[in-house]
């Protein structure tokens, strides 16, 4: 759930045997663990905003067979590498690959034949699956295995952040400002940085390439712009910022 404000995670629907909760989400404390002690359905809700903030996860007994958890790492822009290990197969006939923009709604993206003979194997296999198409800020995975006699159950599910959290930050010096600007940078500057002075509707006006190496601050000239209030917006490899400049 989002922290904006006041929100809850509150159970609506538990299996027999498992305890239920109750947890404040906040700007504070936005996240809440929870670890399930019994298979099946469970369904939770944000109490003050019940009519639109809801969620279920399923909770379905290991997979068939012995497997290491489903790992996945951010490799390189819009790329995603899930690995997983076998210790033991015992009929698989396949994994299906789950990929979710929220932890919540998976779909398939690719099935992934076992590459055990005939689905059985005593010993470790190694798979791999490259995601090309991750975007946003985070991407969930899961693996559905599915058996030979038509049985399945489900992975963990392995989440990467695709954006870098922000550790850098802008200053615009003056803002008000005139005929020029100074915007420095306070952090890590990541691959192909660019800054661009947009207009509010993303029209961009300017646009510099940026070095980390030779600079942490660049000097913009405004002279030609009309009064009003513009976007400096900065982007690299994995970060995006943006702050609104008032030119006088």
């Amino acid at each position: 759930m989002g922290a904006g404000g006041f929100h809850t995670t509150t159970s609506t629907l538990i299996p027999a045997g498992a305890t239920a909760w109750d947890a404040p989400i906040t700007t504070v404390g936005a996240t809440f663990d929870y670890v399930p002690t019994e298979i099946g359905e469970y369904a939770y809700q944000c109490t003050p905003h019940s009519a639109m903030m809801t969620g279920t996860f399923t909770v379905s007994l290991p997979t068939p067979g012995k497997m290491s958890d489903l790992s996945a790492k951010h490799t390189q822009p819009n790329t995603v590498l899930l690995s997983w290990t076998t210790f033991m197969e015992e009929g698989n006939r396949h994994f299906e690959i789950q990929k979710s923009e929220d932890g919540h709604k998976f779909s398939n993206i690719a099935v992934q034949p076992s590459l055990a003979a005939q689905g059985n194997s005593s010993s470790p296999i190694n798979y791999t699956f490259q995601d090309n198409s991750a975007t946003g800020d985070r991407a969930f995975y899961r693996l559905r295995q599915v058996n030979l006699d038509g049985q399945s159950a489900y992975s963990n599910v392995a989440t990467v952040q695709l954006t870098k959290k922000a550790n850098m930050s802008l200053q615009v010096h003056p803002n008000p400002a005139g005929e020029s600007v100074l915007i420095h940078f306070n952090g890590e500057m990541g691959k192909n940085a660019r800054l661009q002075v947009q207009t509010l509707n993303g029209k961009i006006i300017q646009e510099h390439s940026l070095n980390a190496a030779e600079t942490n601050s660049i000097n913009i000239s405004l002279t030609g712009l009309a009064a009003g209030i513009y976007l400096i917006h900065y982007a690299d490899d994995t970060l995006k910022l943006t702050q609104k400049l008032t030119k006088k």
